[in-house]
């Protein structure tokens, strides 16, 4: 997990999953989720920093891709403008009762 701190107060978390892949013989990629800012920091740069750390985890564990999902148009928006290209649709099955996105 990624903290992004102002102040020292959480302004913003991003989780990251390593994960090997056996369509690519093993190689890891970077699975990035939950990434959240405050509402009152947001557009000072914090939500970027957390991509920019991401990306650097990735690449010191030697993974070829990074992957995220996003479910708000205004999510879309950001991760776009951050250089990061929307490539296929997600699709989920729940467990249990959360129905939460």
């Amino acid at each position: 997990m990624l903290l992004a701190e102002v102040g020292g107060v959480v302004v913003g978390t991003a989780d990251l999953t390593v994960l090997a892949n056996a369509a690519r013989a093993g190689r890891p990629h970077l699975l990035v989720e939950n990434v959240v800012v405050d509402a009152g920091a947001r557009r000072a740069g914090v939500g970027r920093a957390l991509l920019a750390a991401a990306r650097a985890h990735g690449e010191a564990a030697g993974c070829y891709e990074l992957q995220l999902s996003a479910d708000d148009p205004a999510a879309f928006a950001f991760h776009e403008a951050a250089d990061w290209a929307p490539a296929a649709r997600t699709y989920k099955q729940y467990l249990d009762d959360d129905r939460r996105s």
